[in-house]
């Protein structure tokens, strides 16, 4: 959660010329409310219900950049179910870096609840040290400081051609 995923995907999207879905704009289509008022109204449960069911429905064979929100790797395994699908990535930022997009950021996220900056650093150590573990199951780890689409094309390349098959 606020290393960049929607915003490098889209844009790895449009250089890779292919489709790009944004997981969480989809739940709030299927949904019919934005993902805050879904986790408000009916709760987490129901929210990963549809991000697993949502992401379980894309064709997977085509070329496609998902972006997925923060906790999807981290339920319904779905991380095991991404891995056989594609090629999933981790984009890796200091905790720093993350509380200050996200303390800065107009979209609050509802997992995160916080009144200082100090409130909100507590919150994503707690949530990351739960998650990367699923984090860490990502067939590609990059380091997210100043990291371009560009980047993590060359990135993707260089992963693909050290597994090409022949």
């Amino acid at each position: 959660m606020g290393c960049g995923k929607s915003t490098l995907g889209k844009n790895l999207a449009t250089l890779m010329k292919c489709n790009f879905i944004d997981l969480d704009r989809a739940i709030e289509k299927e949904a019919k409310m934005t993902v805050a008022n879904l986790f408000a109204s009916q709760g987490e449960d129901a929210f990963r219900n549809i991000e697993a069911s949502l992401l379980r429905q894309i064709n997977h064979d085509s070329d496609i950049v998902i972006s997925t929100g923060g906790g999807t790797p981290c339920f319904y395994d779905n991380i095991d179910f991404m891995n056989m699908h594609g090629l999933t990535i981790y984009i890796k930022l200091p905790i720093d870096i993350i509380t200050n997009r996200l303390f800065y950021s107009e979209n609050k996220r509802p997992l995160i609840k916080y009144e200082t900056k100090e409130a909100l650093n507590l919150n994503i150590t707690s949530l990351l040290s739960q998650r990367e573990v699923f984090y860490k199951k990502a067939k590609l780890i990059v380091e997210g400081i100043n990291l371009s689409p560009q980047d993590l094309l060359e990135f993707i390349n260089i992963f693909n051609n050290k597994n090409k098959v022949d």
